[in-house]
């Protein structure tokens, strides 16, 4: 029988109920997921070495905000390309069409 790992998937919001939230759903659907509540603690984890599938960012959060954390990513030498998405489940406040265009390898781009 071989064993298949599980996908990974980080979580950063500074909402506990958003975290808590999306971690139940995707914890029944079989997904390893860890949270954290800020970027600088999941800049921390990926530094040394734990690397999700899937990075799942809110736009808006107080230190870092995800497309800081983005743009740290991006930026680290060894760091293996986690597919991301940015969210938050309040009213846009980001125009997507005047923000700046950032990408981290297959993430989805926002903005121009």
């Amino acid at each position: 029988m071989t064993l298949t790992a599980k996908p990974k998937i980080l979580i950063v919001d500074d909402e506990p109920v958003m975290r808590t939230i999306t971690q139940s759903v995707l914890s029944q659907h079989d997904f390893d997921v860890t949270t954290y509540s800020c970027a600088e603690d999941a800049l921390t984890s990926i530094n040394y070495g734990d690397t999700p599938d899937l990075l799942l960012l809110d736009v808006l959060m107080p230190g870092m905000n995800g497309f800081e954390a983005c743009r740290t990513i991006r930026a680290m030498p060894s760091r293996s390309n986690p597919r991301g998405r940015f969210h938050d489940p309040r009213p846009p406040r980001i125009n997507p069409t005047t923000s700046p265009s950032i990408a981290i390898g297959p993430f989805t781009t926002i903005g121009a």
